[in-house]
């Protein structure tokens, strides 16, 4: 025979039966979102450090693409220098074998950058030249004016501005002559901002990535996708 006593003790027994399987469920329950927490943290952590590698990556990509393109302009502008250095008597607006030098570098630089002269009174042209129009007046530009006031050629890169013969963004990068070759006193290049926006936009992080360049000066070289407003600023 069942007594009371004995079915109260059964009740409470299948009560904490009951209670401990809600509490080992709760405590289940809770481990497991414990574990996603964890988890979601080093996924989190995990993808700001991938993040941060591939950042890192680019900017050190830009950096050495940025810092080639120097190099070749100025190995460029040395050349001319030298070239004319040891060939006084040619007239570098026209010599044949002058123009074919700069034609190659040219070509080299994939159309990267274009080539010009300066002469004394700060008239530009083009290599080769055409009688019917010098380039353009810069006597009052700072990257003829700077040559001309250093006691010492030096390599001189000036801010980003708007070509006049194709309304496009061109740096100037320039460069005076060890001595005045038929007038000629400064070569200078330019570098097309078109052509360097096309290299970015193939390296920048898709969508919402950029890439921009600046001066130690704070002015902006580059910046891709391009934003002319910034440009130069």
């Amino acid at each position: 025979m069942i007594t009371a006593r004995a079915i109260r003790a059964r009740q409470l027994v299948s009560g904490f039966e009951r209670w401990g399987l809600l509490g080992l469920a709760v405590c289940l329950l809770a481990a497991l979102w414990a574990l996603i927490v964890v988890w979601a943290t080093l996924q989190k952590d995990q993808v700001i450090a991938a993040g941060q590698r591939e950042l890192t990556q680019l900017t050190q990509a830009a950096a050495l693409q940025t810092a080639g393109m120097f190099s070749a302009v100025e190995t460029a502008l040395h050349t001319l220098d030298f070239w004319l250095t040891a060939n006084p008597d040619i007239d570098p607006r026209t010599d044949a074998h002058f123009v074919a030098l700069v034609d190659e570098l040219r070509r080299a630089a994939d159309g990267l950058i274009d080539l010009r002269l300066i002469a004394a009174n700060g008239i530009a042209t083009r290599i080769p030249a055409f009688e019917r129009s010098p380039l353009a007046d810069v006597s009052a530009q700072a990257f003829f004016t700077a040559q001309m006031e250093r006691p010492e050629p030096y390599l001189y890169i000036g801010h980003p501005a708007l070509g006049r013969a194709a309304n496009r963004w061109e740096v100037p990068v320039s460069l005076r002559l060890q001595r005045p070759v038929s007038g000629i006193v400064v070569v200078y290049a330019t570098i097309s901002l078109d052509r360097l926006f096309l290299l970015h936009e193939r390296m920048r992080l898709k969508p919402n990535g950029s890439i921009a360049l600046m001066l130690l000066d704070g002015t902006i070289f580059s910046r891709t996708p391009e934003l002319s407003v910034l440009i130069g600023k």
